[in-house]
Order: C-alpha cells, then structure tokens, then sequence
C-alpha cells in the first residue's frame, strides 16, 4: 500500500517541521500534504515552497483546500475538504493537477469519483488521539468505497498496531497526521504500510 502523510501546521513551522517531511520524503512516502487552515495565502504559500523543494522528485506535494497556493507553490496537486470547491471548477483552472477531497461515507466517495477526483480521504476509520468518539466508517465501507474509479485513502486513528485491520479491503492506501509526523520511527511506518 501507499503512504500519504498530512503536514498540519498548528502555528510557525520550525526546523523540525521541515525536517520530519524531508524524512517522510526520503524515505518514500508517495504523497505529502501541507494542510494550514489558520494561514494566510501568503505564510501558506512561503511554507509550501519550501515543502516543494524538499519533496521534489520524491513525492508528490499536495496543498489542502488552497487551489491558488497550490498552482503558485509548483504543488503537484490540492485537496479538497468535504464542503470544499466543485472538482470540475478546480480542474478547469488546473488541468495538471491532482485532486481529491475529504470524503465520510460512501455516498461522498461515489460522488467524488463521479466528479472526476484522482483519489479520496476517507474515514475516520478510528477514533483518533486527537478527535476521540468520531469513528464513523467501517472495513465493509472501504471494501465498498475501494470499488470506486478513484484511489482510496483510509483515514482516522490508524497506528502501526492497528494498520493490520485494512489488509486485503483494496483500498491505495494509507493517510494520517499523526502516524507520520509525530509516531516514530519513519521508515518502520512506510515499511509496515507497505508490507499490507
């Protein structure tokens, strides 16, 4: 299975925020997102130019909800939260682009796909450590959404202890905030994933 980690900037990146997606760079997570939602255009934009630089030629760069910081940054993609804008309007604007969006039910993912979205975050499959009581999808959910024309993405309180639980469901892949910027160590996580 694929990786796809999600850089939350909370406040001001320091080094070690930039060092920990160099490492989930190197050591080969396919997709990186930088999500910022209390930025504004322009600290968003100087954080992702830098993210672009450490992720280039190593994994695809990805900014959320941001379609002008996306196309500015030279980002490979943008993601799209769940009540965020139309995929046919941002794919008219940026051909090039990789879109997907949040997605927390089936209906969502079949929507998705029909609107064209490369792929799909769906979840939470968990509780996570940060947002306990809001598991809300279950394995029967990510065989049915993997059956979908877009890559599915299982999102939500996924550990190393418990990645064992979407084995054989048929979904892309893996996505997290915690699991990639906070659990260590970054190669036994993209080694586990990837050994699903």
């Amino acid at each position: 299975m694929k990786s796809y980690a999600i850089a939350d900037l909370e406040g001001p990146p320091d080094e070690q925020f930039f060092a920990r997606v160099a490492a989930l760079a190197q050591a080969g997570v396919e997709m990186i997102q930088l999500r910022g939602k209390s930025f504004e255009a322009r600290a968003l934009l100087e954080v992702a130019g830098h993210m672009r630089t450490i992720t280039a030629g190593k994994s695809s760069f990805l900014v959320n909800g941001r379609t002008d910081v996306a196309m500015a940054a030279g980002a490979d993609g943008v993601h799209l939260p769940a009540r965020g804008l139309p995929v046919e309007m941002v794919r008219s604007i940026g051909k090039h682009l990789l879109i997907g969006r949040s997605c927390h039910s089936r209906t969502d993912v079949r929507a998705a796909a029909a609107a064209g979205c490369d792929y799909v975050l769906f979840g939470p499959l968990f509780d996570t450590r940060s947002k306990p009581g809001r598991a809300s999808i279950s394995r029967s959910d990510l065989i049915a959404a993997a059956a979908e024309s877009c890559d599915v993405y299982a999102l939500g309180g996924l550990s190393l202890q418990n990645l064992h639980e979407v084995a054989g469901s048929g979904i892309a892949g893996i996505a997290g905030i915690t699991l990639f910027m906070r659990d260590e160590p970054v190669a036994e996580i993209v080694e586990a994933i990837r050994a699903i």
